[in-house]
């Protein structure tokens, strides 16, 4: 499966152009193959396919683990100590000949025990800045994926000329009922009240498309192109509308926007377009939800739901907020 990472931090993106990790817009973040493996063991399991230095060491948190080694070349130390206080009888060339053997055989084993300690440590800080590759994605928890199931055969591309053979579009990603021509023409008419001119033209992306296949035949389809514009507020402000290849209908929108007002009125305007339930008598008043929503945004990860929509934001260290809004799930 294809993971986003930002060529800041190395973290895995959850966002299309945001890291969580960094807080950092990324305009195009890397592309990562990886393969998932569900049958990894964890801490403390028995039977351990790696052997039993594997569970000595690597099944301790790192504290532990180098308090042991470190008692473990103390008293081998003190074992040879002791041979060495030992009194031997006769030649003097003899007792001498074995002390010697005593001290390199002391120094032998301090060298063998740092290098083997300097190796674990090295085998732990590998395991970790791969734990990401452990994960299995909310979509597919459920699935038994096991090693055997080859990455190569499990992931596919979808070409443009392939697209005619999903003609529903794809399930791996959740859609509103609006398409993105509708929803643009509203964003574009918002953008002009709240900057009082209208946006230069909106651009759109070739499309990411590609699927994976599992056991049974099952298939999981991701087929995503994004349109996007510069709101004239300033030269960094934008909105961005994800939406499926072939269906058009929008998956989620995108914002980073350096005011906060623009931010709100923006959240009230989705919400009333992509909900058709908003603004029931029972609900509190869209703006007070909106100003209640950004009172608890700062440089934390925010999120709510509202009816059948997730919000979530968070403020840079500029004070410009980031948005996005999607289907809740």
């Amino acid at each position: 499966m294809k993971v986003k990472i930002c060529p800041l931090c190395d973290s895995e993106m959850k966002k299309a152009h945001y890291c969580d990790t960094c807080k950092s817009f990324i305009w195009r973040p890397e592309l990562l193959d990886i393969h998932y493996n569900a049958e990894a063991r964890g801490k403390g399991e028995e039977d351990c396919a790696y052997g039993s230095v594997h569970d000595t060491y690597d099944h301790e948190d790192a504290a532990s683990g180098k308090a042991a080694r470190s008692r473990e070349r103390k008293e081998t130390s003190r074992r040879q100590e002791r041979r060495s206080e030992r009194t031997y009888t006769g030649d003097k060339k003899k007792t001498k000949g074995r002390l010697s053997k005593i001290i390199a055989i002391i120094l032998i084993l301090n060298i063998i025990g740092s290098a083997v300690g300097g190796l674990f440590e090295i085998i732990e800080d590998r395991l970790d800045s791969f734990e990401f590759a452990q994960r299995i994605p909310e979509s597919i928890a459920e699935e038994e994926v096991t090693a055997e199931v080859d990455y190569e055969d499990s992931y596919r591309e979808i070409a443009g000329d392939e697209l005619a053979d999903y003609p529903d579009g794809c399930n791996g990603y959740a859609h509103f009922d609006m398409t993105q021509d509708e929803l643009l023409r509203n964003l574009f008419a918002w953008s002009e009240i709240q900057a009082g001119v209208a946006p230069e033209s909106a651009w759109h992306s070739e499309g990411d498309n590609y699927k994976f296949v599992y056991e049974k035949d099952e298939e999981w389809v991701y087929l995503q192109k994004s349109c996007s514009f510069y709101h004239p507020s300033d030269e960094y402000s934008f909105v961005q509308i994800n939406y499926d290849s072939v269906t058009e209908r929008v998956h989620s929108v995108e914002a980073y926007l350096s005011q906060r007002s623009d931010a709100e009125s923006l959240m009230v305007l989705l919400i009333k377009l992509l909900d058709e339930y908003a603004g029931r008598a029972d609900q509190a008043p869209l703006e007070q939800e909106s100003t209640t929503f950004f009172n608890n945004v700062s440089g934390d990860y925010y999120s709510m739901i509202y009816d059948d929509i997730r919000i979530y934001a968070s403020e840079s260290e500029d004070g410009y907020i980031w948005m996005e809004v999607s289907p809740a799930e």
